[in-house]
This record gives C-alpha cells, sequence and structure tokens, in this order.
C-alpha cells in the first residue's frame, strides 16, 4: 500500500467484498484485522492509522455500532492532538477527557490541521446520535475553529461542521437557532454545491421551519426544492425523495389550510 489513499481503499474492498454478510460484527472484525495490520506497517501515530480509524468509526455509526464509532473517533482525535500543538500549552480544554465531559468552552488555536477538524465533525455526530447533547457541541466548536483558523468560513467544510450543528440544535428544540445555522450554510454553499448536500440542507431547514412556529409558507418552498432536487440526484424512489415526499404533503396541507383561514 501506498499511504492514506491505498489503505482507505483496502478497508472498502473489506467494506465493499461483505455487504452481503448480515452479520456486522464479523464484517467489523475483518476490518479491525486490517486496522491491525496498518498499525504495524505505519504505525499507531501515523495519518494512515488515523485514517483507517476515522473510516472504520463510519461504518459502525451507519451500522448503529455508536459506542464503538465514539471510541474510534476518538481515538483518532486522541492521537491528531497528540502529534501536533493544535492549542495553547496554558489552556488544557482540549484534552481528550475534557470531551467526554466537557464545559462548553472553546479554545484557541495554535496550529493548523483541518484532518483534526474532520475527525471532530464525526466525534460529534456520533455524539448527538447517541444523544450527548453537551459532549457533541464541544466538538462541533473546536472544529469549527479549526476550519475557521485554516479554510476560512466560506469553505464547503466549513459549512460542513455548520450543518451538523444545526441538526444538534434542532435536536435541543432550538429552532431558531438551527434556521440561522441553515441560512448560514445556504450562504456558504449557494447554488453550486453537490446536489445532496443542498437537498439535505433544504430539508433540515423545512423541518425547522415547520416545527419551530408553523412557518408553512417558508418550510414549503424548501421541501419543494428538497424534494425536487432529491428526485434529480437519487431518483424518485429513492429513500432520500420518499422522505422528502412525505415531509412535502404535510407541509403542503398545512400550509394549504393556513392560506384558506387568512
Amino acid at each position: 500500500m501506498d499511504g492514506k489513499n491505498d489503505v482507505l481503499v483496502e478497508i472498502d474492498k473489506i467494506f465493499g467484498s461483505n455487504t452481503d454478510n448480515k452479520d456486522t460484527n464479523i464484517v467489523i472484525s475483518l476490518i479491525r484485522q486490517k486496522l491491525r495490520e496498518i498499525a504495524g506497517e505505519y504505525g499507531e501515530k501515523s495519518l494512515e492509522f488515523v485514517s483507517a480509524l476515522n473510516r472504520l468509526g463510519s461504518i459502525e455509526r451507519d451500522a448503529g455500532l455508536l459506542d464503538e464509532a465514539a471510541n474510534d473517533f476518538l481515538r483518532a482525535a486522541e492521537i491528531q492532538m497528540n502529534a501536533i500543538p493544535i492549542f495553547q500549552e496554558e489552556d488544557s480544554c482540549m484534552d481528550t477527557d475534557h470531551i467526554t465531559c466537557p464545559p462548553v468552552k472553546a479554545a484557541p488555536i495554535k496550529c493548523i490541521d483541518p484532518e483534526l477538524a474532520a475527525t471532530l465533525c464525526n466525534l460529534g455526530e456520533t455524539y448527538r446520535l447517541m444523544g450527548n447533547f453537551c459532549q457533541a457541541e464541544y466538538a462541533f466548536i473546536m472544529a469549527t475553529q479549526i476550519y475557521d483558523a485554516t479554510v476560512g468560513m466560506k469553505h464547503p467544510l466549513y459549512a460542513r461542521v455548520l450543518s451538523d450543528f444545526a441538526l444538534l440544535r434542532q435536536n435541543q428544540g432550538r429552532y431558531d437557532e438551527a434556521i440561522e445555522l441553515h441560512d448560514r450554510v445556504c450562504a456558504i454553499i449557494g447554488t453550486t454545491a453537490h446536489v445532496e448536500h443542498r437537498a439535505t440542507n433544504l430539508f433540515n431547514r423545512a423541518l425547522c421551519e415547520y416545527l419551530r412556529r408553523g412557518d408553512f409558507g417558508r418550510a414549503y418552498y424548501d421541501a419543494r426544492e428538497a424534494l425536487t432536487l432529491y428526485v434529480v440526484h437519487a431518483g424518485s424512489d429513492s429513500l432520500q425523495a420518499r422522505r422528502a415526499r412525505k415531509v412535502y404533503e404535510l407541509i403542503n396541507e398545512n400550509y394549504k389550510q393556513n392560506l384558506e383561514q387568512t
């Protein structure tokens, strides 16, 4: 193998060749065996090993193995944070012990590493799915800091963490904040971003608008556009399009009733 990309290709080959295997634990076990081989070849502090941990964590998260995924993402973040001086030495809130029980506090950034931000996004999203909202918020805050200091606030990577942050606020019932974050994502990605990203952001914003205060008008247009994009991108029978269609029909019904009453 030759570096990070080849490592990920090897893991994807294992995953792809076992997609028909209904025993997820067997598939994960095979990938962990490959992880040990990567550790032996490159070392457990290498970029290749960190990349493999992130890919394994993503597979585990998609399989619903959230505790395992969080542990792998946390391990990857710990390796990255020990490898480079990310934060001021006098500020210890970046220790991984603080990620698991944090005060929600931002830390000053000293060095550049967007790869760490990507790991923190993965960790935060996993914590969000686990219902550990405080830990998720802390991870997202750190990721936004790093992206802000590296790629900038108009980059698609920055938009990605804002999208994840918006979902967290939505889960917390803080719909106004969630909508504001979705608005910022729309301003960053515009109409040139990946279709699925645009559709997902519009879909989630429509849900927030609907749940927040029955803002049926804006929710209606966002849901309709999201449905159109999903149909074009993934097909009318895709899971995304079917889900968006149900939400659009619900919002549309309420939108029409609201118009009749006014």
